[in-house]
């Protein structure tokens, strides 16, 4: 929270970071506790971007690798407006409206509260770790709107 957009030394960091590395950047993530949600854009309006089947095909992967890691870690997947509520001013929108990176998303991750226990930790972690490389591996199929859930995992919307 800063006087007006950017004022932050913290903020003007990250944004300078992506406005010299955008033209390489694909994919934005950010990470926040906590919830269980795996958030696409928009965040500031219930419409939905032009790439949104894009954008759930690779959330899609991102759940598969979570629940390959941890079959009993939930989280729901759509965009924030509509899961959660309308918020102005997320770095996700951010990142895809003005740095211009294509797919761009706020990951709550799953937890009791904003101090997760230490035991959980490392679990969190692998099970990020995991959506990031099935992410990655599967990028080809990014734009595939027809990659699904695996059978045992059913679409939480």
């Amino acid at each position: 929270m800063g006087d007006y957009a950017e004022s932050e030394p913290e903020t003007k960091a990250v944004v300078n970071t992506i406005n010299k590395f955008k033209e390489n950047i694909k994919i934005y993530i950010s990470f926040h506790s906590y919830g269980g949600y795996w958030l696409t854009s928009w965040a500031h309006t219930t419409d939905l971007p032009q790439n949104y089947l894009e954008l759930n095909s690779i959330g899609v992967h991102a759940l598969n690798g979570i629940r390959e890691q941890n079959e009993w870690a939930r989280y729901s997947l759509g965009t924030a407006s509509q899961v959660l509520y309308i918020a102005g001013g997320t770095s996700m929108d951010w990142a895809r409206l003005k740095a211009g990176i294509p797919y761009a998303y706020t990951v709550e991750l799953r937890g009791k509260g904003f101090i997760e226990e230490k035991t959980n930790i490392i679990p969190i972690g692998n099970e990020m770790w995991s959506a990031m490389k099935e992410i990655a591996v599967n990028q080809d199929d990014w734009s595939n709107s027809a990659v699904s859930f695996r059978e045992d995992f059913k679409h939480p919307l």
